[in-house]
């Protein structure tokens, strides 16, 4: 599966505690100064080896459609190790579900801390839900444990913005940036917070780096336009809102597209179609990850390959 943001997140994932009955005596009862105790993480038993691998697989081929049966079993336990929490609230976050991917990571990371350094899928789902200071909390959490986690300082940047706390997202980002300049979800945010705290001119080259390297981002596109009319650049936000307004067609022809494949009903014509859509916009990045995936999937396919090399001859 090719690497996304769509590490575990849950912030406010936790389960929440159970509100025991009131007892029924006359009795006042002290309150308790016992901590709340951790709940068991049980071992990994064969049966929850071989579930997890084969949906460990299945996320790698791109099919978090598939994981949901394959866990089940071990799911509907009583107990379920930790693992398979997270493995089932990965997939449910790659399948848009964000409650349910909070809520199982969440569990996860409650039965086993050790998880908080690969838990940015978590923060990512509580910022989903709109929850920022949950998802900036567990981002800084994250740094603090990983600090070489480039997409968690990213996730901390943009927990931040959204926020409305320019400095701290501006400084979490640029240290994103240091280690991954490629990283074009955080430079895209980056010029986002130029462009919404008044600095145009910052952004500018910050989006224009983001479209040089991936021509259909419509978000991009849309902010560039927004840019150049800040600057008084009116003949060039004009161009770019008619690109903007292709990329915007295009990729409402890819949704339907894209939600066959999480449903399950992939084939190589539909990766075929969605690297043609991408060739509108001139995007090879684009269109070569598309054809990737579709071969990924199914790597004998003559016409993925030949679409594959096709496009490789042409950026040499």
């Amino acid at each position: 599966m090719a690497c996304t943001d769509t590490a575990p997140d849950s912030g406010s994932g936790e389960q929440a505690s159970q509100v025991a009955e009131p007892a029924t005596t006359d009795a006042v009862s002290e309150p308790s100064s016992e901590p709340a105790a951790i709940p068991v993480d049980p071992p990994l038993d064969v049966p929850a080896q071989d579930a997890l691998a084969l949906a460990e697989t299945a996320m790698s081929q791109g099919r978090p459609d598939a994981v949901a049966g394959l866990l089940q079993q071990i799911l509907d336990r009583e107990t379920v190790p930790s693992r398979v929490l997270f493995v089932a609230g990965w997939a449910a976050y790659q399948l848009l579900h964000y409650e349910d991917s909070v809520r199982l990571m969440g569990r996860a990371l409650t039965q086993d801390p050790e998880l908080l350094a690969d838990s940015r899928v978590l923060a990512f789902g509580h910022h989903k839900l709109g929850d920022f200071d949950r998802a900036a909390e567990l981002f800084a959490a994250i740094t603090e444990v990983a600090p070489r986690e480039y997409r968690a300082w990213y996730g901390l940047g943009l927990a931040e913005l959204s926020r409305g706390e320019y400095g701290p997202a501006q400084e979490h980002l640029e240290r994103c940036l240091s280690d991954r300049p490629d990283y074009l979800k955080a430079r895209y945010t980056l010029a986002r917070m130029f462009e919404e705290s008044g600095r145009p001119e910052l952004a500018l080259p910050e989006v224009t780096d983001v479209l040089d390297t991936e021509p259909s981002h419509v978000e991009a596109l849309y902010l560039l336009s927004r840019v150049q009319a800040a600057l008084g650049l009116a003949a060039e936000a004009e161009a770019t809102v008619a690109r903007w307004r292709l990329a915007y067609t295009v990729r409402e022809r890819l949704g339907p597209l894209r939600q066959r494949v999480i449903n399950g009903q992939a084939s190589p014509e539909l990766f075929l179609e969605m690297a043609s859509q991408f060739a509108l916009l001139e995007d090879r990045t684009q269109q070569g990850r598309a054809l990737q995936d579709g071969l990924r999937r199914f790597p004998e396919h003559m016409g993925l390959r030949m679409a594959m090399a096709s496009l490789a001859e042409g950026v040499r």
